[in-house]
């Protein structure tokens, strides 16, 4: 990799109800020799967000060449377990980044992908890791790895939960165990405890299955592209002249889309399924025959853009997606 530096940052971040503390002295992100090259941490408990973002762990100013890997220990509190994982990125994925210019549908400007980035690093139970890189000041995201830590113990409790919670008391891994268990987000994960139910990964490596799709709207109408927020945590724009099948990409999450025709100029709508619903409508249409064939996700419009209703549909099997949200929108944000 080029010694060139780049402006990037680090967030951390853990789901709501299955809390971590990352290790204070040892998470970085690691040059060619598996070194150190930049540190990050956060203090005071879990970095609990939303599934694809975290929380600042470094100064927004860091100016470094891009990482070769990373190092990543922590504490699932729920399982009372030390995770801990490495991993070397895909070099070319990295370098290809450098030469990308995002074409930024909803601003109507062009932004270099390594203008402004973020790397996003989050832990799940089961030891799983997920680390994102986001470029173009947010606009698109990509899945950067996905590893599985292992089991490490900590002999110094003490040591390790004073550096991250920097309270002026120190608490037993036991009692602090049973703090978090008390607090109200996670009544649902205590009770799942208390039945002896173990906190697994699966939900989120369902979220990172792909399938062969394409949008495509009712007749009279042309799409002109669309901004996708996936379940796996990705962001991207896909273009009108872009192939929708050239690989296989995971659920959508939701996504802002342009379109006009049967009369109207441009338009933008916002289209939010919900999230459950399309998951499974996806895993149950995956598997009808013809199995080779695409899936279409289809927005059927009626011609005064009053209603939408959206299915997906392959080969003879069509699924009604019924609970959706669909809102118009101003076309460009500035």
């Amino acid at each position: 990799m080029s010694n060139k530096e780049y402006k990037y940052h680090v967030n951390l971040g853990a789901a709501v109800a299955y809390e971590v503390l990352y290790d204070f002295d040892s998470n970085y992100l690691t040059d060619e020799q598996g070194n150190v090259l930049l540190p990050f941490a956060v203090f005071g408990g879990s970095p609990t967000e939303q599934w694809g973002m975290g929380q600042q762990a470094t100064a927004v100013s860091e100016r470094n060449p891009l990482p070769s890997g990373i190092k990543v220990k922590w504490f699932s509190v729920t399982e009372n377990q030390f995770w801990e994982g490495e991993y070397r990125f895909n070099q070319q994925f990295l370098e290809n980044l450098t030469h990308y210019t995002i074409d930024a549908l909803l601003t109507r400007s062009q932004e270099k992908f390594t203008e402004y980035m973020g790397i996003i690093v989050y832990a799940v139970p089961g030891g799983l890791v997920t680390v994102w890189i986001r470029g173009g000041h947010g606009s698109e995201q990509f899945l950067l790895a996905q590893f599985q830590a292992k089991k490490v113990e900590e002999p110094n409790w003490d040591y390790f939960s004073q550096r991250v919670l920097k309270r002026q008391k120190t608490i037993s891994r036991e009692d602090y165990i049973k703090e978090v268990l008390s607090r109200p987000t996670m009544q649902q994960t205590a009770k799942e405890l208390a039945e002896g139910k173990k906190p697994s990964s699966e939900y989120w490596q369902q979220l990172m299955k792909t399938y062969p799709w394409q949008l495509t709207l009712s007749e009279g109408f042309t799409l002109k592209g669309y901004s996708t927020w996936y379940q796996n945590g990705e962001k991207y724009y896909t273009y009108q002249q872009d192939n929708q099948l050239a690989k296989n990409r995971p659920v959508p999450r939701d996504f802002t889309f342009y379109f006009e025709g049967n009369g109207h100029t441009l338009q933008r709508f916002d289209f939010i399924p919900d999230a459950e619903e399309i998951k499974q409508a996806f895993a149950e249409i995956a598997l009808t025959s013809p199995l080779e064939a695409p899936i279409d996700l289809h927005l059927e419009i009626s011609k005064d853009i009053k209603q939408l209703d959206a299915f997906l549909i392959k080969g003879d099997t069509k699924i009604e997606l019924k609970n959706i949200k669909v809102r118009r929108v101003r076309l460009y944000i500035h």
